[in-house]
């Protein structure tokens, strides 16, 4: 699919035009709030108490290319609600509820089911009925397939308001109805000797349709999707009392017959009927309705779902269960790769620059499927008999809601918008930031929103994982440094992004001066500290406080960045991050921090490989100068050599491990004659000891994934981070690229 696109000078998408879905324009008021999108009118802030500016309330469309959610309502627009926490409640006919956390635990969606049924019109009057019809319902369109006056020359229905017959004859001047409707009756003459076959495809009725009835003849024909007992469809009616009998056409012998004559007991698909009414009355029936439910553990992940009786359990992102069908997904860093299901069938999902799934292909490399979207995520091509539920940015699609699991909310690609407000907001001082129902800035060809919670709510979560600092009871000063930098990295990041300059030029400016600001301010308190290291890569001319001497005395030291804050990243946020080089902070930054430095010592690091089965390598790291052996292990905790899993690494969750003293000694006589120097390399020993538990708190407790976290990956950052330059090791894969890591 070829696309273009266009945008205003606050970067917002004004038009897109793509050869799947045509053009689509967009427009915006003067808050921000999208008030165009394709076909669609949306308005703002009205009937909700308080009003919410950002809030969605209503949609009109033009065409036949209407939001599932208004089907069957008023001609040409629909209404939302929301509760009093701005969660929306009803969309269009559709119901939602949420729990105490705002979480939607159940909707009820009133969409029609897609289907067809075909008719056979026999010479002369035929009665029947649509069970199915298309977005376009006109006469004209649904009879294309007949030729008026040839094949037929008339089609009439009976109006109860004006007890009179309405008829189309393919005349404007004299046509007194222009569309089908559910729940009529229609009487088709076919003026041919012969059958005449008419399929008619599209969708059942999603709501309830309300039927009135008096006394005398009452053409009414409820939309039955299947042969359903009368007196389960009329169960609020009164044989003899509201109603004395219910007729139907015998187009073979153009003869009516009887309900109570026992001709027929069921309402059929398709077929037109009379109720003979005694008194006023009514009755509804034909919606078309779906609950569907969610259930969460305690951090608000979902862990099951069950939509029309189907239940699929969620264990992590890596795991479901959909009935008897299991599934297991493989990651290469956050981006979906493949999958294998319980029945052998591998999909292999090859993404767009956002992460969309684009070309699905199976276990031979041919194209099992295509996806295309339109900017905001609806689907406008699907080719492929195989269909796969995560779609646009890899995100799973809900089809019974029409929604978009994006993890904290839910996402509607009709409206472009979340149906939940966000809880944070970035950038105070940006007024597009306060619209917290908008999505990735009104820019969804740039920006994405993985986690629900603000457009670069991944890139914050990686920078506050890059730059947060530990501390225990006590370490106030820790407190104010971290959040300080937090928040200084946040703010030049978000500045940075929206004003095109560089992603991590701006964060690590930003949390240069944070840093430095909350440095000052605990300094000037006086504030306690103790053992404890800045996480993070280093950055250029910026000093910063590092830890406390015994004595309580400042220990300050110079940094200069050489590596990415997140190395195995693969956001399209942030395409310039990795292995850039920037310069932060200098003279500005060093102003406020103590002049004293340390001297650091240099160490020799020995790079080594042990078997790991397989004809593999697992990589560990030996301190000479020290004595100690580091490496990662998914099941040795703390050095303990009895647990520490020496036959390899078994799957299970990340550990780092330290050996020292006898514990090294043991370690290489267990692996004596088989491990092997791979290089040296020599590194200060501060460097190294921070990049050891910079690496411990960014993956301790992860599942081991032997095809990203494995024990090589872990050995050439830590050596990276500490200064080093890692060199290849044969045998020892260290990305997912090799697949075959120990």
């Amino acid at each position: 699919m070829s696309q273009s696109f266009t945008y205003d000078d606050l970067n917002r998408l004004t038009q897109a035009v793509g050869s799947a879905y045509g053009t689509q324009n967009f427009a915006y008021d003067s808050i921000g709030n999208m008030t165009t999108k394709g076909n669609l009118t949306m308005s703002y802030g009205t009937g909700g108490s308080p009003a919410r500016p950002h809030a969605v309330t209503g949609v009109t469309y033009s065409g036949a290319n209407y939001p599932t959610f208004c089907h069957d309502l008023a001609s040409g627009s629909c209404a939302m609600t929301y509760d009093g926490n701005g969660n929306m409640s009803q969309r269009g006919g559709d119901l939602l509820t949420y729990d105490s956390e705002n979480r939607l635990t159940q909707m009820k969606t009133y969409d029609g089911q897609d289907g067809s049924n075909t008719y056979t019109l026999k010479p002369g009057w035929n009665v029947i009925s649509f069970t199915y019809l298309p977005a376009d319902r006109s006469v004209s369109n649904v009879m294309s397939s007949l030729t008026f006056n040839t094949d037929y020359n008339q089609i009439s229905t009976w109006d109860n308001v004006s007890s009179s017959w309405k008829n189309w004859v393919n005349d404007s001047d004299f046509n007194d109805f222009t569309q089908f409707e559910y729940g009529k009756t229609y009487e088709i003459y076919n003026q041919t000797g012969s059958n005449k076959s008419l399929t008619v495809t599209g969708k059942t009725a999603a709501l309830d349709i309300s039927h009135s009835i008096k006394s005398g003849d009452n053409f009414i024909s409820p939309a039955v999707k299947s042969s359903t007992n009368i007196s389960s469809v009329l169960s609020t009616l009164v044989l003899n009392t509201d109603y004395s009998d219910v007729k139907r056409f015998n187009a073979t012998t153009q003869t009516w017959e009887s309900y109570v004559g026992g001709a027929f007991t069921k309402f059929d698909v398709g077929k037109g009927y009379n109720i003979i009414g005694l008194r006023n009355a009514s009755f509804s029936y034909g919606k078309t309705e779906t609950i569907t439910t969610f259930v969460y553990d305690s951090t608000g992940a979902r862990v099951k779902k069950t939509a029309a009786g189907t239940t699929t359990v969620y264990l992590g992102k890596d795991y479901d269960v959909t009935g008897s069908l299991s599934t297991k997904y493989i990651f290469l860093g956050d981006r979906r790769v493949a999958s294998r299901d319980s029945s052998d069938v591998k999909l292999y999902f090859h993404e767009d620059h956002i992460n969309s799934s684009n070309v699905i292909t199976d276990s031979s490399g041919n194209q099992a499927a295509l996806y295309e979207y339109d900017p905001y995520g609806s689907t406008v091509t699907h080719t492929g008999a195989t269909d796969v539920k995560h779609r646009f940015t890899g995100q799973e699609a809900d089809d019974s809601t029409h929604l978009y699991n994006y993890n904290a909310r839910l996402y509607d690609p009709q409206l472009g918008r979340f149906i939940t407000a966000d809880p944070t907001v970035q950038r105070p001082a940006d007024p597009q930031d306060l619209n917290r129902y908008a999505y990735a800035r009104n820019n969804p060809i740039r920006f994405t929103d993985p986690t629900g919670l603000g457009w670069l709510s991944k890139l914050f979560a990686a920078i506050a994982a890059a730059i947060t600092l530990p501390f225990t009871a006590g370490q106030s000063a820790w407190i104010i440094i971290g959040i300080a930098a937090l928040a200084g990295a946040v703010g030049g990041l978000a500045g940075a992004a929206i004003e095109k300059s560089n992603l991590l030029k701006g964060a690590l400016e930003g949390a240069a001066i944070g840093a430095a600001v909350g440095t000052g301010a605990s300094l000037a308190e006086g504030a306690p500290g103790g053992g404890g290291n800045l996480v993070g890569y280093k950055v250029t001319d910026v000093e910063m406080v590092t830890g406390y001497t015994e004595s309580g005395k400042a220990i300050v030291e110079s940094y200069t960045f050489t590596q990415a804050i997140v190395s195995e990243t693969t956001s399209p946020l942030i395409p310039n991050i990795i292995g850039a080089t920037t310069a932060a902070g200098g003279n500005a930054a060093s102003k406020a921090l103590p002049e004293r430095k340390p001297k650091q010592t240099d160490i020799q690091l020995d790079v080594y490989s042990r078997p790991a089965g397989f004809g593999l390598r697992h990589t560990f790291l030996f301190d000479r100068t020290n004595n100690r052996i580091w490496e990662m292990s998914s099941t040795c905790t703390d050095g303990n050599f009895a647990t520490c899993g020496l036959s390899g690494a078994p799957l299970g969750f990340i550990h780092s491990n330290t050996f020292e003293g006898d514990a090294v000694t043991q370690y290489l006589q267990r692996w004596s004659g088989t491990y092997q120097k791979e290089y040296t390399v020599n590194v200060q020993q501060n460097s190294f000891y921070k990049a050891v538990q910079m690496y411990e708190q960014r993956s301790a407790g992860l599942p081991y994934n032997p095809a990203w976290q494995n024990s090589n990956y872990a050995a050439k950052s830590v050596v990276q981070n500490s200064g080093g330059q890692s060199q290849t090791i044969k045998h020892a894969p260290d990305s997912a690229f090799d697949f075959k890591a120990a």
